[in-house]
């Protein structure tokens, strides 16, 4: 859920129990498995700039490992690696692109 409709249902979760739609324990447990709003919040941000600077750093080491010994590798072997490469990005946008409400990152 949103930040906007966790607050939303924070908001209205006294008017249900006061006309009997929800019960006390029902709202706590509701407020209880969202949490805090604001604590949510910080840790998808940390989460997300880890996640970000994780995989560039990963990236950056493959290409400084893949740069430095460019000239080492034959020709067949360069076409090769560019092109499986190409490939891996492909399938790895297309994996994210499917799971990505499954993760907060």
């Amino acid at each position: 859920m949103s930040k906007k409709s966790i607050q939303w249902s924070y908001r209205e979760l006294p008017t249900l129990v006061s006309k009997g739609v929800l019960s006390t324990e029902a709202a706590e447990k509701l407020h209880h498995y969202y949490g805090d709003v604001g604590k949510r919040r910080e840790q998808r941000t940390a989460l997300t700039i880890f996640s970000i600077l994780g995989s560039l750093f990963i990236g950056l080491g493959i290409m400084l490992l893949l740069a430095h010994n460019w000239y080492e590798l034959s020709r067949s072997m360069r076409t090769i690696l560019s092109i499986v490469s190409l490939i891996l990005a492909q399938l790895l946008a297309g994996w994210t692109i499917l799971n990505r409400e499954k993760s907060d990152a």
